[in-house]
């Protein structure tokens, strides 16, 4: 049992495929950019993504309502006239997404002074939402 590795649970994982794929690309990964998720209420969710150093130009938001993802992707423009003697802010692109759960939207995004803010919400269908039944 001291020998078991990661990959020798594989046939564990059948109609799990995602989640397994999810998981396997988590591990030994340092994750960039560096990111908060805030649950401010049963309704409202915040992200938060330091980008110090980067221009909202080279920031892109994507939500797919259809694959229910969100997508942030960075793209730093060259600067062909800057001679960096040492550079310690990280200017690498990036593609970080995320699965949304059903009937989450992106309702803001905002950059300011390098923190990146999208605002999610929950916006439940009226169909679904609970309804009081009056008692007669």
């Amino acid at each position: 049992m001291g020998n078991l590795a990661l990959a020798d649970l594989n046939s564990l994982w059948v109609g799990f495929d995602r989640l397994h794929n999810e998981i396997s690309r988590g591990f030994g990964q340092v994750e960039y950019p560096r990111f908060n998720l805030i649950r401010s209420d049963n309704t409202e969710y915040t992200l938060e993504f330091s980008l110090a150093g980067w221009d909202k130009n080279d920031i892109e938001v994507i939500h797919s309502k259809k694959d229910g993802t969100i997508t942030i992707k960075g793209t730093k423009q060259a600067k062909d006239n800057i001679s960096y003697l040492h550079r310690g802010i990280s200017g690498k692109s990036f593609n970080k997404s995320f699965h949304l759960a059903e009937h989450v939207i992106v309702d803001s995004a905002e950059f300011d002074n390098g923190l990146l803010v999208i605002v999610l919400k929950l916006v439940l269908p009226e169909e679904l939402k609970p309804v009081t039944i009056d008692i007669k």
